[in-house]
């Protein structure tokens, strides 16, 4: 395993590069593959001692990366004292790694690892070109004066994202408060037959799941006294240019939209609107989200936190769970073991899970918000209000019914 990381890692220069400031520029500085041995990126089971699987994934979880002296990744192989089944845990500094490139480097490690179970060196298709050239061409072309001019003409002027339940209209965040990185988190699963009935109002709709639970969320929002103009962030690939698809790095975007909910909206008209809203800005999410809001705020305004509040994304087979194919026909099969999320940069994020386990599809839905901003209870009541747009949304396949109809969940 750990030689098919190295294949993985020479093919992707990235993954073993060193990002050093040099004359107020952080530059990446990639590490010959002979250098490899000298990190301390890899470890085997036998170099830390067994015990309980979730204390040491959870401290595995805990370094944080000098990415001037360390390769922004560690592959550290656990011990389970109780089981004696070998874990691996896997961590990434996000300068590095996109969800697209995850699973990128998923499926090309596998390949790597049939080989080399095997004894031979990976073949690959094709050569990939590097991360740092996507960086160089970007750089080289500048920021698209245009592009950044459709974020500021649909975003001037609105009220910028508060804490749900402290709503103080504001169009300027002129002060922001330090920034509280405590989080809390907590995540349910939608019932089967709630999610059908999902994937039929996305298809009655012409529109995708993820806009029909995009338009969920932020009802059950507004229902528990959101805004009527409400921000919402999301993420988006960044890449647009097709030769840098088969590339390992860092090209994802934030992005922010806006939600109107006018008081004669419906469920299919809040769907179109999302829907048309996500479509529309596509072609101008190579702005970084940064440069927005210093062109609303101004280059000087202290953005210790970002303009929205709610931040909602899909994950979509994504590569966390599967399984390696060997020459001869055998498999080894792996699961993503998720982490406790002590931290969250944003008041409330939402991540719908889109996932097909051993053939059984499921969708279930993971929130994280700020402490400073939320309390348990509330965000039980957020999440429980949402479990209640979601089957609304699921028995109105028509879409007609005005979301002025929709009543919030019982408070317990």
């Amino acid at each position: 395993m750990r030689q098919a990381f190295i294949d993985v890692m020479v093919r992707h220069s990235v993954l073993r590069s060193l990002f050093i400031e040099q004359q107020g520029e952080v530059r990446q500085q990639v590490v010959p593959a002979v250098e490899l041995p000298d990190y301390a990126w890899f470890r085997f089971s036998h170099e830390t001692p067994a015990g309980d699987a979730s204390e040491m994934l959870a401290k595995a979880g805990e370094h944080r990366f000098n990415l001037a002296t360390e390769l922004p990744l560690r592959a550290t192989f656990l011990r389970d004292a109780a089981t004696g089944r070998q874990l691996l845990s896997l961590l990434f500094h996000h300068v590095v790694l996109d969800e697209w490139s995850l699973n990128l480097m998923m499926e090309e490690l596998g390949i790597a690892y049939r080989y080399r179970v095997a004894g031979l060196p990976p073949t690959w298709k094709t050569e990939v070109p590097q991360f740092y050239a996507f960086a160089r061409q970007q750089q080289a072309s500048g920021v698209r004066q245009k592009h950044l001019d459709y974020w500021l003409d649909n975003l001037r002027d609105a009220p910028v994202g508060q804490p749900l339940f402290q709503q103080a209209p504001s169009h300027h965040p002129a002060v922001p408060a330090e920034a509280d990185v405590n989080g809390g988190w907590l995540e349910f699963d939608v019932d089967p037959a709630v999610a059908d009935g999902l994937y039929a109002q996305a298809r009655k709709n012409n529109a995708s799941l993820f806009n029909v639970v995009y338009a969920g969320i932020t009802t059950a929002l507004r229902l528990l006294g959101g805004p009527a103009d409400l921000l919402v962030g999301t993420s988006t690939s960044g890449r647009n240019d097709a030769e840098f698809f088969d590339t390992v790095g860092y090209f994802t975007t934030v992005v922010v939209h806006r939600v109107r909910f006018a008081d004669s909206l419906t469920l299919a008209g809040l769907i179109d609107q999302v829907k048309n809203t996500i479509n529309g800005s596509m072609p101008y999410t190579d702005i970084p989200i940064d440069l927005v809001e210093e062109g609303l705020f101004g280059a000087h305004a202290d953005r210790k936190n970002h303009m929205f509040e709610v931040f909602i994304q899909i994950h979509s087979r994504i590569k966390l769970n599967g399984e390696f194919t060997l020459q001869d026909g055998s498999t080894v099969a792996y699961r993503q073991v998720e982490p406790e999320k002590t931290e969250s940069l944003l008041g409330l994020q939402f991540e719908v899970m889109e996932e097909n386990l051993d053939g059984v599809k499921s969708l279930r839905v993971m929130m994280t918000y700020r402490t400073d901003h939320y309390t348990a209870q509330q965000a039980g009541l957020i999440a429980g209000t949402i479990q209640h747009v979601f089957s609304h949304f699921a028995q109105h396949a028509g879409g007609d019914i005005p979301l002025s109809a929709l009543s919030p969940a019982p408070q317990e």
